[in-house]
């Protein structure tokens, strides 16, 4: 069976369960990298909240073996746990004194996101850029984010500059950056929270005494490569290592801090593709390329480029 009809015969099946209670429709949503996924759109008259349930991965799990009827319970089983007759009102993202205190930051890879970078503010950073969102938390939704657009900073007569001041505070203060050894974060997460991508860095270097590995990202683990932004963070971690770093990008949710022991540049650069095209969801990409900091100089430069 072919996604598209797939997607059909869910569809079908979700909007035969509910009847004219919730109405569905198929909708495709750009995500990070330009990477567009169908997402079932399931909504009713007593809510604005119209959540996504994305059928790639089904798709995927589908082919795999897994049934049709199983994927529409789950879903159906999704769509219950909200509360359908939640409202949420966004009229407050129309005043700046309502979000300013919770716009944070985030890395993106500027080449891959060029379409939308037309559409958002952000502020180009070697071959990323850095992008705002407003950081929600609320009884209905849970904890998500909202893109900041260019549209936004017109409503809000602020600047870009502006913004960056502020969520460079706000990003701090509300997601902690948090830097684990390789083996720590081995020892101490469980299978479930640990990333594929890390476990495949630890083993490109299977003597991690000589080459201590280190995972910054940051308490909730959404977003956590721009804890690299934070200020003086790198030249703490610097200090305390007593060398220069490798950075290299794990995903757009952490990076892994390598010291320099004078390892060649561009074979950490294909380590790094490799890790990108065969582990990484492609929306979850950061960049390809291998990041130095230089502690003397307090800056950070692309290598092998």
């Amino acid at each position: 069976m072919e996604f598209k009809q797939f997607s059909k015969i869910i569809y079908e099946r979700v909007s035969e369960f509910y009847g004219e209670s919730v109405k569905a429709q198929i909708e495709e949503v750009e995500k990070n990298n330009g990477v567009k996924l169908t997402g079932l759109i399931l909504f009713n008259e007593q809510t604005n909240i119209s959540p996504a349930v994305y059928l790639d991965d089904y798709y995927k799990e589908y082919r795999r073996g897994r049934k049709v009827s199983d994927i529409v319970v789950e879903i159906i089983r999704i769509y219950n746990r909200i509360d359908n007759r939640a409202k949420i009102d966004m009229d407050f993202l129309k005043s700046y004194e309502t979000v300013q205190e919770r716009v944070c930051f985030k890395l993106v890879h500027f080449g891959r996101n060029e379409a939308l970078l037309q559409e958002i503010p952000h502020i180009p950073y070697l071959d990323l850029a850095i992008v705002f969102y407003f950081a929600y938390e609320s009884e209905a939704l849970g904890k998500g984010s909202v893109l900041i657009r260019n549209s936004h900073l017109t409503d809000w007569n602020v600047s870009v500059q502006e913004l960056y001041r502020n969520a460079a505070s706000n990003t701090k203060r509300l997601f902690p950056v948090k830097i684990m050894n390789i083996d720590e974060l081995a020892a101490d997460l469980t299978g479930e929270e640990r990333t594929v991508e890390t476990d495949c860095f630890s083993q490109i270097f299977p003597e991690k005494e000589a080459l201590p590995m280190y995972v910054l990202t940051n308490r909730s683990k959404q977003f956590g490569a721009a804890g690299i932004l934070y200020q003086d963070q790198l030249k703490k971690m610097a200090e305390q290592l007593k060398n220069n770093l490798f950075v290299l990008p794990s995903s757009i949710h952490e990076v892994i801090l390598l010291p320099d022991h004078g390892e060649n540049p561009c074979s950490l650069k294909f380590m790094v593709r490799e890790v990108n095209e065969t582990q990484v969801a492609e929306e979850e990409i950061l960049s390809d390329s291998v990041y130095y900091y230089d502690r003397e100089t307090d800056k950070v430069r692309i290598l092998c480029d």
